[in-house]
């Protein structure tokens, strides 16, 4: 006799409400995913903070000092780590989600809860590399002279955008990579065409008018800009462009769900 292990169908409020009701799940394994992250480190969650800051003193020697870029009247090695902290944030829970599924395989074939919790849990345990990082970035703002005012409060929309991307890009990631195991290969080239696509390295003044608001399709454009404006309250900032931003998020956080429900049906078979 063949056994057959398939996850139900429901609609988009039935998943959410599943999802509400799993969520002491959701905090078991966002907790799980962090105590390994970090078990039997010398320094612990410190390891989140050295490799953006190596890549500050880097970008920051070989671009604010040898290339000269200008960074708006901001420090460029604030300017840069700042960038660095919302774009780490994206990485991290993009790369983590996308091999999320396949890493907890005996989970899925052995008892049904909802599958979203899995990228959800990466994604989720990123955001405490982001706060490490955070409290740092804050840091280094003082040692500039830029204190927090009520422009922080940029932050948290800065942040919500990536997340809503995060959320969705990771999801599909997470489920395409389940179906076809090329897709390992596909993140990592992604998340540099994303780096280099954003505003780390350069303002968004570099980008030629004409093409801005197609720039600002790329939604970490938006999303850097804005967090920048909110730790540092020293630049200006493009609300149209940062609506499209949040729209384009929003939209992939949308498309993410629907191609993890999507393939999410044979995840049992597959894996």
């Amino acid at each position: 006799m063949e056994l057959r292990i398939t996850s139900k169908r429901l609609s988009w409020s039935d998943s959410l409400r599943e999802l509400v009701a799993y969520r002491d799940l959701l905090w078991i394994l966002s907790y799980r995913e962090i105590s390994i992250r970090y078990k039997q480190t010398v320094i612990g969650i410190l390891w989140v903070v050295l490799q953006p800051l190596i890549m500050t003193v880097l970008m920051t020697v070989i671009f604010g000092l040898f290339a000269k870029i200008k960074s708006g009247g901001i420090p460029y090695a604030l300017f840069s780590f700042s960038g660095m902290t919302i774009m780490g944030f994206f990485t991290n829970a993009i790369t983590r989600a996308g091999l999320s599924v396949v890493a907890d395989e005996r989970l899925i074939t052995k008892v049904y809860f909802p599958r979203a919790t899995i990228p959800l849990a990466s994604i989720l345990s990123s955001g405490l590399d982001f706060l490490v990082s955070l409290v740092l970035l804050l840091l280094i703002a003082a040692w500039y002279g830029f204190f927090p005012g009520i422009y922080f409060l940029a932050v948290v929309p800065a942040s919500l955008i990536t997340v809503l991307v995060s959320s969705g890009l990771g999801t599909a990631f997470a489920g395409l990579t389940v179906r076809y195991r090329d897709f390992r290969y596909v993140v990592p080239f992604f998340m540099q065409l994303a780096f280099y696509a954003s505003p780390i390295i350069y303002p968004i003044s570099y980008i030629p008018k004409k093409y801005l608001y197609l720039y600002y399709l790329n939604p970490m454009a938006g999303a850097t800009e804005l967090f920048r404006y909110g730790i540092t309250g020293a630049i200006s900032v493009d609300l149209g462009g940062v609506a499209i931003s949040a729209l384009v998020a929003f939209l992939c956080f949308l498309a993410g769900g629907i191609i993890f429900r999507q393939v999410e049906q044979s995840f049992a078979d597959v894996i």
